[in-house]
């Protein structure tokens, strides 16, 4: 269902997460009464959906047949992977990541001021994504940041 409602309907995760806990469907360690849940905020929201939650769903490659053994131990081993039966076909896997993407790229997190670049220039050197800034001077208020963290200090 949350793949169909990302794939299909092009519905951001916020709008799944609604959708689901107006529905009552709670999520799966709510369902088997997992203790692994403990502290204030984790009791409060153990039986809703999340929008981060969905996000891991989405980006789970267990669910298109791909599960890797040791990719979260801290040691430093040789991550394994392995096939599972798949949950959703792999062309629903990759456009459920595509729509993923357009949602990330185009929101407004919050921001204060609209960038007309926003998440559309890459840096050269480590190829991740420009953000806009502010500084407190009047001759050049408003610039281009990389958010890498590399000695250059490009901006643009």
């Amino acid at each position: 269902m949350i793949y169909r409602m990302s794939v299909d309907e092009n519905l951001s995760r916020i709008a799944i997460a609604t959708h689901l806990n107006a529905l009552g469907i709670p999520p799966a360690h709510a369902c088997d009464q997992r203790s692994i849940m403990r502290g204030k905020r984790l009791c409060r929201t153990s039986g809703r959906w999340t929008p981060g939650r969905i996000r891991n769903m989405l980006v789970n490659t267990t669910y298109k047949g791909i599960h890797y053994y040791g990719r979260r131990s801290k040691k430093t081993r040789e991550v394994i992977a392995q096939l599972v039966p798949a949950l959703v076909d792999e062309s629903t896997w990759e456009q459920a990541q595509r729509v993923l993407h357009a949602h990330q790229v185009f929101s407004r997190r919050n921001a204060k001021r609209n960038y007309l670049l926003r998440g559309l220039i890459k840096c050269g050197l480590c190829g991740l994504t420009y953000c806009g800034s502010a500084y407190n001077v009047k001759s050049c208020p408003y610039y281009y940041k990389c958010n890498g963290r590399h000695k250059s200090g490009q901006t643009f």
